[in-house]
Order: structure tokens, then C-alpha cells, then sequence
């Protein structure tokens, strides 16, 4: 059951999907990918899942459609602008789904265009702007006339209106919609919509800040995180700590960076704009650490550190290193803390984890249990890799994601 105060871990959401007995599900992309690759076998009673806001997986529709074949999985598409969503995507068989998942047709009352510059219709392959009409698009921005006027416009192809996504798509030979990105430079992450220029005038008003850019990148296909380098401005000494201190004061928790790097200069194009391509290959490499890594000593730490490893896909972490400056988030967190749950059988709550999401914080925290300090101590000197440490009917097992049970 999902405890009243606090985020819930992956595992307590399903369980309570799977004891409430639930059959239609609505999940964000982000938090459908979590449940389906930890706890997909909750999911029994459901016979409707909707999933959107961002780009599903290829692998994690796979996954679904294997594991909950008499559900019918539904890739949803719509901006806030049109209501819930504008168009749908019914997973058919795993043998059918490409990469990427098509967001599919129009739903009832919803027409769907994709045009070039001039607002003509593109053809069939070819990418466009995907426009939205038809009953649930909006009026317009409340007391934004400007912004109304971009966005919302007349439609040449019936009547009504009909909404600019700014989102670049093309039609399949199968009359399927597919999502190519955005037209600028807006993100779609844990499904919430982030400008990414918002991020950086943010940095930038840090007056120790002569200039900043940001990236979103998916290394090795782990799930999406944002990026932010900053370049200090003369005579001004900066650091990652100081200045994501500063963006949570000012900035939404969802628009917070997980990773926050200082360089010497940001790369620069020939033409002399920032490169982003650049920054986004330096951004899926494990992130410089300016101190000297120390290396995790104890039971606890080591153990910890397999888990951190498995979870964020590094290959190196220290027991100071900052766990959303390896690519973390709050989903991604919510993860870890059930591996430590069923590891150590103590609690670590989320609250903990943001005072101090380290190895060295969660230590602290652990070691106040003193039957988890044993439990740790029970696996000290084995190989976490192994599938299967100790022997006996009734030996600890830890496997490779991190989970120990016995």
C-alpha cells in the first residue's frame, strides 16, 4: 500500500495497482517505463493502459506488449493545448514495433496535418510540422494575445482552428504518425514541458556566470537527462554545488538540471554559436569529477556503490559523488530507494536522499539500522556480481541489478 506521505517507490505504486485490482491505467512515459522493467507482473488486472508525454522505447513497448498480452497498450500524443491527447498508437505484437513507436491516427473529432514553412501539406516520408484541429483544441493563451496569435491559426484546410505544435513528425506508409522532435529547443522530460532557454537565463543571472548552455541526452539508452555547462565569468570561481543551490531557489524542482558541469570555455562552432553537438557528447561521458574519487570502504558503501552503478550505467562512482550529477532523477531515485529497501530491509526516504544524494549521505542513514549494518556485513568479502552468494536453501542471493534476497 502507498504511504500516505511522500513519494512512493516503483514497487509500492504496482502493488497498489495490483491489490486495488485496477484495469485502466494512465502513466507518463517516464513513470510506464519504471513499472514495466521492475514490477510488470502487477499489471495483471489491467486491460487499459495509456501512456504519453514523451517518446516511448522501443524496448519498453516490447517489453509490455510481451508481458501483458491481453491488455491493450495505447501510445498517446497530445499537447496541453488540445486537451488529454490528439492521437493513439494500439501496440499490436512485439514483432511490429519499430523504433521509434509511432503516436499513430487522430482520434474521434481530431483532424491532423503536417505541413512545410509555407503550410503545405507535406508528403508521405517527407518532415513537417504536425498541426492539431478539431473540438478539443483551445481558444488560445489566457491574456497572451501575441502568443495566441503564433500558435493558434486559422485552418486552410476546413474549418475551425487549428494548433502549431512546433513538434516535427512525418506520416508513415501505413498512415501511422511518427514524432521526429521539436522545431526549437523545447524538451519534453518526466513529462513536463521544459524551455531549455528558461534554463540558461536562469544560470545566467548568477553573476558568476559569463555564459551557459544545456543538452538532453539518453547515453546507452538509459532514460533522458539534462545537461547544463556553464563557463565562469573572469576573476569568478564557480562551482556545480553553489549554482544548483541557486536554480532550486528560483526554478522548478522538474527544470533543475540533474548534472551541472563547469568548463574553462564552452566549445564554440566555427561560426562562433555554442556546440551543442559537442556538449551533448560531452554530456553522455561520465561527468569530470574535479576531486579526488574516494572509493567506497565499508559492507555498506560497496554494496551501495553496485547498486549506484547498475542503476545510473557507470562504471565509476565514489561514495561523494552526487547522484544527479551521474544523470539522476526523481524517477530514477525512486528506483534506487527500493533497491536499498529490499537490500539493507531499512528505509531510506526520499526526503534523506535529497539532503544528501550520495553514498556517503545514504551510509548515514543506513547505519542507524543496526540489523541493516549486519545484513551488510552478512555479504562483506562476497562478489555482488555473482548470481548467487552463499549456499544453502536459505542464503542471502544478490543479484546483478543490486537486489538481495533471502
Amino acid at each position: 500500500m502507498i504511504h500516505p506521505v511522500g513519494t512512493p517507490l516503483i514497487e509500492d505504486l504496482a502493488a497498489f495497482i495490483r491489490d486495488s485490482k485496477i484495469t485502466v491505467l494512465f502513466l507518463t512515459t517516464s513513470l510506464f517505463r519504471r513499472v514495466v522493467e521492475d514490477s510488470v507482473r502487477d499489471l495483471g488486472h489491467v486491460r487499459e493502459i495509456i501512456t504519453g508525454g514523451e517518446v516511448i522505447p522501443a524496448e519498453v513497448a516490447r517489453a509490455a506488449w510481451t508481458h501483458l498480452p491481453r491488455s491493450h497498450i495505447l501510445n498517446a500524443y497530445g499537447p496541453t493545448e488540445c486537451a488529454t491527447y490528439s492521437t493513439s498508437y494500439e501496440l499490436t505484437g512485439a514483432e511490429t514495433i519499430d523504433s521509434p513507436v509511432p503516436i499513430g491516427r487522430p482520434i474521434a473529432n481530431t483532424t491532423a496535418y503536417i505541413v512545410d514553412p509555407n503550410m503545405n501539406p507535406v508528403p508521405v516520408g517527407i518532415p513537417g510540422e504536425l498541426l492539431i484541429g478539431g473540438d478539443a483544441v483551445a481558444n488560445g493563451y489566457w491574456q497572451q494575445p501575441d502568443a495566441t496569435a503564433r500558435s493558434f491559426i486559422a485552418n486552410l484546410f476546413g474549418a475551425g482552428t487549428v494548433y502549431r505544435t512546433g513538434d516535427m513528425a512525418r506520416y508513415r506508409a501505413d498512415g501511422n504518425i511518427e514524432f521526429l522532435g521539436r522545431r526549437d529547443r523545447q524538451i519534453k522530460l518526466n513529462g513536463y514541458r521544459i524551455e531549455l532557454e528558461e534554463v540558461e537565463a536562469a544560470l545566467v543571472s548568477h553573476a558568476g556566470v559569463l555564459a551557459a548552455a544545456s543538452v538532453a541526452v539518453n547515453p546507452g539508452g538509459a532514460q533522458m537527462h539534462l545537461a547544463t555547462f556553464v563557463e565562469a565569468a573572469p576573476g569568478q570561481p564557480l562551482e556545480s554545488a553553489t549554482i544548483r543551490n541557486r536554480l532550486e531557489k528560483i526554478l522548478p524542482r522538474f527544470m533543475i538540471p540533474s548534472r551541472i558541469e563547469v568548463l574553462d570555455k564552452l566549445p564554440l562552432t566555427g561560426t562562433g554559436k555554442v556546440d551543442l553537438l559537442a556538449l551533448a557528447r560531452l554530456a553522455s561521458e561520465p561527468a569530470s569529477d574535479r576531486q579526488e574519487m574516494i572509493a567506497p570502504r565499508t559492507a555498506i558503501e560497496k554494496l551501495l556503490a553496485t547498486i549506484w552503478k547498475t542503476i545510473l550505467h557507470v562504471d565509476n562512482v565514489g561514495i561523494d559523488s552526487d547522484f544527479f550529477a551521474l544523470g539522476g532523477q526523481s524517477l530514477i531515485a525512486t528506483r534506487l530507494l527500493s533497491r536499498v529497501r529490499d537490500t539493507f530491509r531499512t528505509q531510506v526516504t526520499m526526503g534523506e536522499f535529497f539532503d544528501s544524494p550520495t553514498i556517503r549521505g545514504m551510509t548515514s542513514v543506513i547505519e542507524r539500522d543496526r540489523d541493516a549494518v549486519q545484513r551488510a556485513e552478512l555479504l562483506a568479502g562476497m562478489d555482488p556480481l555473482n548470481n548467487l552468494v552463499g549456499e544453502g536453501e536459505h542464503s542471502p542471493q544478490l543479484f546483478s541489478d543490486g537486489r538481495l534476497v533471502t
